[in-house]
C-alpha cells in the first residue's frame, strides 16, 4: 500500500527509474533493452500499474466513501454509475489519500 502514497509524490518518477534498472541487472540485460518484455517474464508489473491497482483496491474496499452519479439524480446517462467524490475546499483534503 506504499505506492498509493508515493504515486502522486514528484518522488514516483526517480522510483520508477530504479525498478527499471534492478530488473535489467535482475535479467542481465543492457541499458537500451526495453523492460515491458522484462516485466511480463518476471510477472511484476511496473510503478504505474502498481499504483493504480492500488487505488483500485483501496476503492473496491472503501466504497461508502464514494457515491455513485444514480445516487446523486434520477437521469438515466452513460455515466450513472461513475463514482464521485465529496467536494472539498481545503488544498490539503484535496492533494490528500482521499
Amino acid at each position: 500500500m506504499v505506492l498509493f502514497f508515493l504515486g502522486n509524490s514528484h518522488y514516483s518518477d526517480s522510483i520508477f527509474k530504479i525498478q527499471k534498472r534492478i530488473i535489467r541487472i535482475i535479467t542481465k540485460t543492457v541499458r537500451r533493452d526495453s523492460c515491458r518484455q522484462l516485466h511480463k517474464q518476471l510477472q511484476i508489473l511496473p510503478l504505474q500499474s502498481q499504483y493504480i491497482f492500488s487505488l483500485l483496491v483501496f476503492v473496491n474496499k472503501n466504497r461508502g466513501l464514494f457515491l455513485s452519479n444514480s445516487e446523486i439524480h434520477n437521469i438515466n446517462t452513460h455515466y450513472k454509475c461513475n463514482l464521485r467524490l465529496t467536494s472539498t475546499n481545503l488544498t490539503l483534503v484535496q492533494k490528500g489519500v482521499l
